[in-house]
């Protein structure tokens, strides 16, 4: 009596579904909302409405106008009008004198988890572009997922501990002088849009993982030879 053994091939799946297809294309603006948030300076404003002078800030001796996570702006007042004449100056912190003694600890704390998180969803994205160029693979996926919700945690994370800490008068400040005309910029909810969107796009490629076995599945073959 003749023997059978039996194989499983797998037939190439060329064409990626549409829903990989919108996932990828979330990435890319969910990406330019980070790296956006990442390099603008308006995550904290002063508020021009309050009609106040914004207090100066040391070491510098210069009024406040806004705050990103690398750079600091001032305002250079005109003569005539100050409220309608003045021109901004921006500084990198890192060029401050005696920067760790200057800025206030939370900021560093908000850089650091920003910081990290930006760079898993950077690794990410480059494994998203290999994902494309190689084809699929379930290990890829998962990682892909994996770094998303990672860096969609530190980035929420660093969020948390901005909104907390940036006008609250109890938190050690060394730099500011803490007042009540100071908000929240477009930078910092760009970044909150960024940052949740990240859950999303991580929850999306698990998804995509389970959608390439049932694809995998459909085009399973069983070959009989003998």
């Amino acid at each position: 009596m003749d023997n059978f053994q039996q194989t499983r091939v797998y037939i190439p799946v060329d064409r990626r579904g549409l829903f990989m297809a919108l996932t990828v294309s979330l990435t890319v603006i969910v990406m330019a909302l980070v790296t956006t948030a990442f390099w603008t300076a308006s995550w904290m404003v002063f508020d021009d409405g309050s009609r106040v002078f914004p207090k100066p800030v040391m070491p510098f001796k210069l009024p406040f106008h806004k705050l990103g996570l690398w750079d600091i702006c001032f305002r250079l007042y005109q003569p005539g009008n100050p409220w309608a004449r003045y021109s901004v100056l921006c500084e990198l912190m890192v060029k401050m004198p005696d920067f760790k003694a200057s800025v206030p600890g939370f900021l560093i704390a908000v850089e650091i988890f920003y910081t990290i998180g930006f760079i898993a969803g950077a690794i990410g994205s480059i494994t998203v572009i290999c994902t494309i160029i190689y084809g699929e693979s379930y290990r890829l996926l998962r990682a892909i997922g994996s770094l998303f919700i990672i860096s969609g945690f530190l980035i929420c994370l660093a969020l948390i501990i901005f909104a907390a800490c940036f006008n609250n008068r109890n938190t050690d400040n060394r730099m500011f002088q803490w007042e009540e005309h100071l908000q929240l910029g477009w930078s910092f909810w760009v970044a909150v849009g960024g940052g949740v969107s990240l859950w999303f796009c991580g929850g999306c490629y698990f998804h995509e993982c389970r959608l390439l076995a049932h694809r995998l599945r459909n085009s399973l073959v069983t070959k009989i030879i003998c």
